[in-house]
């Protein structure tokens, strides 16, 4: 052990020593005052943890890495609900397993899992996705270094376009919404159709928020952590101008969400739009809410829908939106069948065809036979 020589041609000396349990070797070219040198940096650098700093980062449990995600990382984010319940369902699967350890198997075996208690194949997807974000972001803070298991290039995740919604409102559906709805809830329908937002960025707007002057609404605090803006059309300026002017306090919220659920419950069921389905229980019988219930959400998909059969500029629509790529649209943005066909109506005129007269069947030559009224003989009316 120390400091030896082993080449005297080439000069070169070994470095052996033992420190806390370890035995460390290195071969230099040099002198002996290089090597001494050398063998007290790496002693230093030890005694730091900057020799084989990989060594010494940590290689925490699953449920304390998580939980540090919660606090540190979720916990104010507009969708801290979502991070939260799907990251306690990894914490309940991955336990104290440490997040070094854990493979793209693991994550396939996660999954199979959450499908086997049910759990929806987008919702399946979205703890996917909760994994990944958490994982990218205990590297980020230096918790974790190594390739992201939950990543869909190693797990790919299953294609959620069957199951998009596609509930729009007609305009007939939307009047007799307005008609029947609660004066309170009838406001929040008309801002929510008219602006495209979130439930979420709805409950959150503030009087300091509604420029009357630019007509805009400012939306601090969005869905992807991105601020934006919203217009406001003639209809919703109409609507909350008087509203806007009467508060008290910029920080006033301009929509009242008093008894919402009630409220929203009551306008679906007298527009025709709650279907509720009844099964057989455990001894009794308890009431099960059906797919085809229309919600808040869906009023954005009917905003986006009526925009782009409007303007037919898909560009403008997802900037009114607020999303990122333009491939969402699709997910949002749905058309009317006939819209659709006055869209194919055009063709008439850019594709024009001489077709040839159309054959005369026997039927209607025996129908050009018959004369339009009754002959009368002039000799024996009868």
């Amino acid at each position: 052990m120390g400091f030896k020589l082993i080449d005297p041609l080439k000069r070169k000396y070994r470095i052996a020593f033992w420190y806390k349990g370890r035995h460390y070797a290195k071969v230099i070219t040099g002198n002996r005052k290089l090597g001494q040198d050398v063998e007290a940096q790496m002693r230093l650098d030890l005694a730091e943890g900057k020799y084989f700093p990989e060594r010494n980062k940590p290689n925490l449990p699953f449920s304390d890495a998580a939980r540090r995600f919660i606090d540190q990382f979720a916990k104010n984010k507009p969708s801290s609900k979502h991070y939260y319940y799907n990251t306690l369902s990894a914490i309940d699967h991955f336990g104290s397993k440490l997040i070094n350890d854990i493979t793209p198997e693991d994550i396939r075996q996660y999954r199979a899992k959450e499908r086997a208690k049910g759990l929806h194949p987008v919702s399946v997807n979205h703890r996917q996705k909760n994994l990944r974000r958490m994982f990218n972001w205990l590297e980020e803070v230096g918790l974790f270094d190594g390739k992201n298991p939950a990543s869909g290039k190693y797990v790919p995740l299953e294609n959620e376009r069957p199951y998009w919604r596609r509930n729009f409102l007609t305009q007939e559906q939307f009047k007799k919404l307005l008609e029947v709805a609660h004066p309170r809830m009838r406001t929040i329908i008309i801002t929510a159709t008219h602006t495209g937002m979130r439930h979420g960025e709805l409950e959150r707007i503030r009087k300091r928020d509604v420029d009357l002057d630019r007509c805009t609404i400012w939306i601090p605090q969005s869905k992807n952590g991105e601020p934006g803006s919203v217009p406001l059309t003639d209809t919703l300026f109409a609507v909350l101008a008087p509203i806007v002017r009467a508060l008290p306090s910029p920080e006033s919220k301009v929509l009242d969400f008093t008894h919402y659920d009630k409220l929203w419950k009551k306008a679906r069921a007298e527009a025709g739009l709650l279907q509720e389905v009844w099964e057989e229980g455990m001894n009794r019988w308890q009431k099960v809410k059906a797919n085809k219930n229309f919600h808040l959400h869906d009023l954005r998909h009917t905003a986006a829908s009526y925009a782009i059969m409007g303007s037919k500029d898909p560009y403008a629509v997802q900037h009114f939106l607020r999303l990122k790529t333009q491939s969402l649209m699709a997910r949002y943005a749905h058309l009317l069948p006939g819209h659709v066909r006055q869209a194919a109506l055009t063709l008439d005129l850019q594709l024009p065809v001489a077709l040839p007269p159309a054959p005369v069947t026997i039927q209607q030559v025996e129908t050009a036979l018959i004369p339009a009224e009754p002959i009368i003989n002039p000799i024996n009316p009868r």
